[in-house]
């Protein structure tokens, strides 16, 4: 009876991983073209003021409209810096939930633990520690 329960609550446990990478998947897809529609949007505000500045050189346009788009291009900028932000949760959400994250940035654990590590990761935007030690401060020599 509790070999059938184990068996059952197992079946389960995979049911449950599958929905939630089918989620996830499901997460990216839709922040991905979230993503693109952000640039796009921010191309297209970039444009507008653009405009509504030459109009202005003509004088043609207001410094109030002018304002406007500026205000229209921030907030683009803002929504596109969100949309990437959400797109990169999810895509670590779903490295989480395959399990495979130190496999995508090429971490080796093996390597981690013994404290000898011959591959450096490729995390994007990290690079390899910098000597921060101060050089050793010699007195100068008297003559």
């Amino acid at each position: 009876m509790e070999y059938r329960q184990a068996e059952l609550r197992l079946e389960q446990l995979y049911t449950q991983i599958r929905m939630q990478v089918v989620n996830a998947q499901f997460a990216l897809t839709n922040d991905r073209a979230q993503v693109q529609a952000s640039v796009a949007a921010e191309d297209f505000a970039q444009q507008s003021l653009d405009a509504e500045q030459k109009k202005l050189k003509l004088g043609a346009s207001t410094t109030a409209l002018v304002l406007a788009q500026e205000r229209s291009l921030a907030i683009a900028e803002d929504n596109l810096i969100s949309a990437n932000a959400a797109y990169a949760k999810d895509r670590a959400g779903l490295y989480q939930t395959l399990a495979t994250t130190l496999q995508h940035y090429g971490i080796n654990l093996a390597e981690a633990a013994s404290g000898v590590v011959r591959t450096n990761p490729l995390v994007p935007g990290v690079g390899p520690a910098k000597d921060t030690r101060e050089p050793s401060m010699t007195p100068p020599s008297t003559r």
